[in-house]
């Protein structure tokens, strides 16, 4: 079995520095989650 790592992307925003009292760079709001795992291949019945 090989090792893997899969990466699930959820949702995201841009938020401007303008939303902030100081100046301030834009960023970005996301949610992601990295699962690490050994993945097998089925085939046929299973």
């Amino acid at each position: 079995m090989e090792e893997v790592l899969v990466n699930f992307q959820g949702p995201y925003a841009y938020i401007s520095s303008s939303w902030y009292n100081h100046e301030n760079v834009p960023t970005w709001n996301y949610l992601a989650v990295h699962v690490y795992g050994k993945i097998r291949i089925i085939e046929g019945e299973e």
